[in-house]
């Protein structure tokens, strides 16, 4: 059997930044996968589920313009992600003062689904946080926050 041996071409030196950044892509990945694991029983992706929490949020019905602002996702994504919510009868475009722009609003059915995750996506993430203390997480926010 031959093994070979690979060395470095170039030394990288120890970066404190370089490494908080990326465990924290690294950990935002994990989050991001894991979240869409569990909302792939509801054939739904991370996309979708925050258009929906956007959406309720604002309490409100919002132009897919308003919502793309705050999607953590590509905003020409929107309009895709809004199709396949209204083809689930989860949203429904309404004309808006502007002819131009419709709104986008969460129907009943919309809501009773959010009753149902929003619970179940809460308990999922505190066990993905599970390895923190409730105060080592409050520090996490605040330190995020900052960036």
């Amino acid at each position: 059997m031959n093994y070979y041996i690979c060395s470095m071409k170039i030394k990288v030196e120890y970066n404190v930044s370089d490494q908080a950044g990326g465990l924290l892509m690294k950990t935002g990945d994990h989050l991001w996968r894991e979240c869409d694991r569990f909302l792939s029983k509801w054939d739904l992706t991370v996309g979708h589920y925050n258009i929906l929490r956007i959406i309720n949020g604002a309490g409100e019905p919002l132009s897919q313009v308003d919502i793309s602002r705050q999607l953590i996702s590509s905003r020409a994504n929107v309009t895709k992600l809004v199709d396949k919510l209204e083809a689930l009868r989860l949203v429904e475009r309404i004309a808006g003062t502007d002819r131009r722009i419709n709104l986008i609003n969460i129907t009943e059915k919309g809501y009773r689904f959010l009753e149902e995750v929003i619970p179940q996506d809460m308990k999922n993430t505190e066990n993905i946080m599970c390895n923190l203390t409730i105060k080592e997480q409050e520090i996490l926010i605040t330190l995020l926050k900052k960036l």
